[in-house]
């Protein structure tokens, strides 16, 4: 399923001709079109790693609000390298999934340009709330949490979602252990999982 979220986004870009991500409700990056000369350093960034700054995220959220129901103009905002972009909610039986970024437009665009963006959305949302592919974008998710950030919660939810792991490899190694007291601030991670 999530080739085929790749997929749509890609034929959605080409259609479009721009620039486009989706994002995840917590700002993780879940896939990106071919990115043309339109990207800008928030763009490529984000590309990077995998997700949004907590200083791009929050000038977004600022914008677009808790809860769109519909496409948002977002600004720009040479301090943080970010040029106008349009968020379109991606939704799916009344709750939003995840987000369409597209990039260099203050939310005017054309009748077809906005048909050919309200078809393109809800095919995206639809292959985001697939189910088949929700655990493998999940455990990618858990994992880069868990090596980035050092996240408890994460091992914990990673052990859940897979329960082969907590057979051995994670709950019972040293560096399990390791990673739970780094997430809360005491030690790092053993430098044989550096």
């Amino acid at each position: 399923m999530a080739d085929r979220l790749q997929e749509e986004l890609d034929a959605l870009a080409v259609q479009l001709g721009r620039s486009l991500t989706v994002d995840g409700l917590d700002g993780e990056l879940v896939a990106h079109s071919t990115q043309w000369d339109d990207a800008d350093q928030a763009r490529i960034a984000s590309i990077l790693l995998r997700h949004v700054t907590p200083e791009r995220r929050a000038w977004e959220e600022r914008h677009v609000g808790p809860d769109p129901t519909g496409p948002v103009a977002v600004p720009a905002n040479a301090e943080l390298g970010m040029t106008a972009r349009l968020c379109v909610p991606l939704r799916r039986d009344g709750r939003t999934v995840g987000f369409l970024w597209m990039l260099h437009t203050d939310g005017r665009l054309g009748s077809d340009e906005q048909e050919v963006l309200r078809r393109g959305a809800d095919a995206l949302a639809t292959r985001l709330d697939a189910p088949a592919s929700a655990p493998g974008r999940e455990v990618d998710r858990l994992v880069r949490r868990l090596f980035d950030d050092g996240q408890a919660e994460a091992l914990d939810r990673l052990t859940a979602l897979v329960p082969a792991s907590s057979k051995g490899l994670y709950r019972s190694s040293r560096w399990s252990r390791s990673v739970r007291r780094s997430a809360s601030g005491r030690s790092g991670p053993p430098s044989s999982a550096r």
